[in-house]
C-alpha cells in the first residue's frame, strides 16, 4: 500500500513538470520512463514504448502501444492505441478511442470515450463535458465532476459525481449516486446562443434516464426537481432527494424580503465589477507588457492555455501539502541530528512559502486572469467595430470586464464561465511567464 501511494504521489508531481521537460531533451536520470515534448508528439501505430511515457505538447496522439503508464498534458490528447497501465491526462480536449488497461484520471474541457474505448479499471474525470459513446466500456467505476455528462456506453461498477446536466442512455452495472442541477426554462432559452461558442454542445440542465438504459443497482440522486427516468430502467430502486439548505440559508429566507435579496444580489455584482475594474486598470498601468503578452498567448494558444491552467490548479493543490510535509520531515531530521535551533526558521520559511503560494494563486485566479481574458475579449470586439479602437489598453479592458461581469451574474452558467475564464487565464499567465524566461535565457550576456 505504501509503495502504491508513493507511486501515485510521484505521478502527480511529474505531471506538473512535464511542460518544462517538454522543452528540453533531457535524459531520464531521476525518473524511470521516457520523456517527449514539442508542438506535436505522435506515437505511430507500430511504435512501442517499453516504459512509462511522460509527454507535454500542444497535440498528443497515441496510435501505438505504451507498456507502462501514460502521463500527458497539452492542448489536445488522442489515445487510439493501447496503454497497458494507467493514463493521467490534462488538456483542453481528451479523446480515448483505444484501450487503457488500468485506471484513467483526466481533467479538461471536453472529455470523450469513443465507441471503441476500453477502460480496464476506474475512471476519475473532471471538466466541462464528459461523453461516453455507445460501445465504450469502463471496467470499474466512474466518478465525474463537471457541468454535463452523457453516458451511452457501459460502466461495469458504480457511477458517482456531481454535475449540472446528466443523461444515462447506456448500462451501469452497479449503483448510481449523483447530484444534478434542476431544469431552468430561462437558462434553456439561452442555450442556442451558448451552443455557438462552447467547446461541446451544451445540454440543458437536469437528469434523464432514457429508454433502453439499465442501472443494475440502486439509483440515488439529489436535485431541485425530479428527473425523467424511463420505466423499468432501474433494477435496485430509486431514491430521490432534494438539496437540504444550511441553517444560514434558512435564516436568510426567514429574515430577508425579496426586495432585500434582489438588492443584495445587485450590490454583490456591482462590488465585483468595481473591484475587477480597479485591479484590471492598475495592472495594465503598472504591468502593461506582461498583461498584453498573456492576452496574446491566450489568443494564439487557447486550448494549450486551458491545459496549463488545469495544471496550475493541480500544482497549487499538491504544492501546499507537499511543502508542509517537507517542513515536518526536515524538522524531525534536524532534531535528530541536534540542529533543533533551526526548527523555528525552517517552520517559518515553510509557512511563508505556503502563504505566498496560496495568496498568489488567489490574486491571480480572482483578478489577474479576469484582466487578461477581459483585455483579449475587448480587443477582439473593438477591432471588429474599428481596428484602431482595439489597440489601446483601457477601453478594451473595460469592455471585456463589463461583459464578464454581466455573464458572471447569470445563475449556474455564470459560475461555470468564471471557472473557465480562470483556467484559461492561469494557463495564459503560465505561457507568458515561460516565454519571458525563455527569452531571458537566450539573450547574450
Amino acid at each position: 500500500m505504501k509503495a502504491q501511494l508513493n507511486c501515485q504521489i510521484r505521478k502527480g508531481l511529474v505531471i506538473l513538470t512535464i511542460g518544462v521537460l517538454s522543452l528540453f531533451w533531457l535524459a531520464p536520470v531521476a525518473w524511470a520512463g521516457e520523456f517527449k515534448g514539442g508542438e506535436e508528439v505522435i506515437i505511430g501505430p507500430d511504435e512501442v514504448i517499453e516504459d512509462d511515457l511522460y509527454v507535454g505538447a500542444e497535440t498528443i496522439v497515441i496510435e501505438g502501444t505504451i507498456k507502462g503508464d501514460l502521463i500527458a498534458a497539452g492542448g489536445e490528447i488522442i489515445v487510439n492505441g493501447v496503454v497497458e497501465e494507467d493514463f493521467w491526462g490534462a488538456a483542453g480536449y481528451i479523446t480515448i478511442n483505444g484501450e487503457v488497461r488500468g485506471d484513467v484520471r483526466i481533467a479538461g474541457g471536453v472529455l470523450t470515450l469513443g465507441p471503441n474505448a476500453r477502460i480496464g479499471d476506474d475512471v476519475l474525470a473532471a471538466g466541462y463535458s464528459f461523453d461516453a459513446a455507445a460501445g465504450s466500456t469502463i471496467g470499474g467505476s466512474l466518478f465525474w465532476g463537471g457541468y454535463q455528462a452523457r453516458l451511452a456506453g457501459d460502466v461495469e461498477e458504480d457511477f458517482n459525481g456531481g454535475m449540472g446536466a446528466l443523461e444515462i442512455a447506456g448500462r451501469i452495472g452497479g449503483n448510481v449516486e449523483v447530484g444534478v442541477g434542476e431544469p431552468d426554462p430561462d437558462f434553456e432559452a439561452s442555450l442556442p446562443f451558448f451552443r455557438t461558442w462552447m467547446p461541446a454542445p451544451m445540454m440543458p440542465p437536469g437528469f434523464r434516464v432514457t429508454e433502453g438504459a439499465e442501472v443494475g443497482g440502486k439509483l440515488i440522486y439529489t436535485s431541485g426537481s425530479e428527473g425523467t427516468i424511463a420505466p423499468e430502467a432501474v433494477t435496485g430502486g430509486i431514491v430521490y432527494q432534494t438539496p437540504v439548505p444550511t441553517a444560514v440559508e434558512v435564516e436568510k429566507a426567514k429574515v430577508l424580503t425579496p426586495q432585500q435579496v434582489a438588492m443584495n444580489w445587485f450590490l454583490d455584482q456591482l462590488r465585483r465589477l468595481v473591484a475587477l475594474l480597479l485591479v484590471g486598470l492598475l495592472l495594465v498601468w503598472v504591468f502593461p507588457d506582461p498583461i498584453r503578452e498573456a492576452a496574446t498567448a491566450l489568443q494564439t494558444r487557447p486550448w494549450g492555455s486551458l491545459g496549463w491552467g488545469i495544471l496550475v490548479v493541480i500544482f497549487v493543490c499538491i504544492a501546499v501539502p507537499v511543502v508542509t510535509f517537507l517542513v515536518i520531515a526536515l524538522n524531525l531530521i534536524l532534531g535528530v541530528l541536534g540542529f533543533g535551533g533551526l526548527v523555528v526558521s525552517i517552520t517559518g520559511l515553510g509557512f511563508l512559502t505556503n502563504v505566498t503560494i496560496i495568496v498568489g494563486f488567489l490574486i491571480a485566479a480572482g483578478y489577474i486572469t479576469k484582466a487578461v481574458v477581459g483585455l483579449l475579449v475587448g480587443r477582439l470586439l473593438l477591432r471588429r467595430i474599428r481596428e484602431p479602437w482595439g489597440a489601446g489598453r483601457v477601453w478594451p479592458l473595460v469592455l471585456g470586464i463589463v461583459l464578464f461581469a454581466i455573464v458572471r451574474a447569470i445563475p449556474i452558467l455564470g459560475w461555470f464561465i468564471g471557472l473557465i475564464v480562470t483556467l484559461f487565464g492561469l494557463g495564459a499567465l503560465w505561457l507568458m511567464g515561460w516565454e519571458a524566461l525563455r527569452r531571458r535565457r537566450v539573450v547574450p550576456a
